[in-house]
């Protein structure tokens, strides 16, 4: 019964997570918004997407732990073939802000060196 409810559970959270890629390939592409603001939407939802898979990972360890062995491939193929394109866009994601993050950092730091040398 247990599996049953995880498994629902999982599919519930793959709906939303298929919402949060569609929401997160629009923010990527955008280009009428500000890059400031593109990193703050892209941020945002780079930690729902973190939370997501770790939810993901510990659904599957549940689901995989009381499923028989005969179903054990099917379930580990299925878990990973959706959990693929979470992660991939979690590394574009990463690549994508943390050269901008590095810039804004070390503007910051500038700005604060100058300042205190006045």
């Amino acid at each position: 019964m247990e599996v049953e409810k995880n498994k629902k559970k999982r599919s519930v959270i793959r709906q939303l997570t298929t919402k949060l890629l569609t929401k997160i390939e629009a923010s990527y592409s955008e280009t009428d918004i500000t890059i400031d603001e593109k990193l703050e939407n892209l941020r945002d939802f780079s930690m729902q997407l973190a939370e997501t898979l770790t939810e993901f990972k510990h659904l599957d360890s549940q689901i995989e732990t009381d499923t028989s062995v005969d179903q054990l491939e099917h379930e580990i193929i299925q878990s990973q073939e959706y959990q693929e394109k979470a992660i991939l866009w979690r590394g574009r994601l990463e690549r994508f802000i943390t050269p901008h993050t590095g810039n804004q950092r070390t503007k910051l730091l500038k700005a604060e060196l100058f300042l205190k040398r006045k």
